[in-house]
C-alpha cells in the first residue's frame, strides 16, 4: 500500500495513524500555536487551520483536509452546466459532447468509445498514469508509528521536566511509558557501580530524542513529515 494510505486513520485505530502523528507534531510548534491564535499564518496553517480547538477524527473528517493527503488527477468526467465551463472545457482542449439522457447506457458507452478512438486511436485503452497528481502533503520517508510515539513521549517529558535528562530516561522507564531497547541501554550492565557513567549514557540517550523530535517539529512546520527520527 502507498505511504499516504499506511494506517489509514478510522475511529479504532486512529492512533496508529503517522496522519494523527503528523498532527500531534504540529502540536508542539510554538510558531504554529501562534498562527492560530492569531487567526492567520502561512501555507501550512492555510491548510491545517486551527488544530488545537478540535478532535483529530472532527479534524480529519472534513474532506478539505483529508484531500490534502490524497493523490489527485486530472482525468475524470464533468457535465458543462454552463457557457462559462463550456468555454473553459474547449479552452483546455477537452473533448465536449452532446449526450442524450434519453438513450441507453450501452448505447451512450459505444458511441463515446467510438468518438474517442477517433481523437486516440493510438491510445485505446490504455491508461494515462502521467496525470495521477501527487498528494500535497505526503510522508518524506516510510512512517514508523511507533518510533514517534517514543520521540514524542520524551520530548513532552521534557518539557514538564527539563533536567536532569537522565531523571526523563528514569520515570518514563520506571512508570511504563517508554520501553529503551537494548541499544539504549547499551553497556549500563558494565557501569551499574558507576552511577555518573550510568547517568551520562542516559543523559545521551534522552539527548538524543530530543534533538530528533525538535527535527520533526521544525520539518512540520514546513508541512514536511516524518524527516527524520
Amino acid at each position: 500500500m502507498s505511504s499516504y494510505l499506511t494506517n489509514y486513520p478510522s475511529s479504532e485505530n486512529y492512533k496508529e495513524s503517522v496522519f494523527f502523528w503528523w498532527v500531534e507534531f504540529l502540536k508542539r510548534s510554538d510558531s504554529y500555536r501562534q498562527q492560530c491564535e492569531a487567526g492567520e499564518g502561512g501555507e501550512v496553517y492555510q491548510d491545517f487551520g486551527n488544530i488545537f480547538d478540535i478532535e483529530f477524527l472532527d479534524w480529519w473528517n472534513n474532506d478539505d483536509r483529508e484531500l490534502l493527503f490524497l493523490p489527485g488527477t486530472s482525468l475524470g468526467v464533468w457535465p458543462v452546466e454552463n457557457v462559462k465551463q463550456f468555454k473553459e472545457a474547449v479552452s483546455e482542449e477537452w473533448l465536449v459532447v452532446k449526450i442524450d439522457p434519453k438513450c441507453t447506457r450501452k448505447t451512450i458507452i459505444y458511441w463515446l468509445d467510438d468518438l474517442l478512438f477517433s481523437h486516440q486511436p493510438d491510445v485505446r485503452g490504455q491508461r494515462n498514469h502521467n496525470v495521477i497528481e501527487r498528494p500535497k502533503y505526503e510522508t518524506f520517508s516510510r512512517p514508523n508509528v511507533p518510533a514517534l510515539k517514543k520521540t514524542l513521549a520524551i520530548y513532552d517529558q521534557f518539557l514538564i521536566e527539563p533536567k536532569p535528562l537522565y531523571k526523563i530516561y528514569d520515570k518514563l522507564k520506571n512508570d511504563g511509558v517508554v520501553e529503551f531497547k537494548s541499544k539504549d541501554d547499551e553497556n549500563f550492565d558494565k557501569v551499574k557501580s558507576d552511577d555518573s557513567t550510568s547517568r551520562r549514557i542516559k543523559t545521551s540517550t534522552i539527548s538524543r530524542y530530543i534533538r530528533q523530535a525538535e527535527n520533526l517539529i521544525k520539518n512540520v512546520e514546513q508541512g514536511v513529515f516524518p524527516k527524520s527520527y
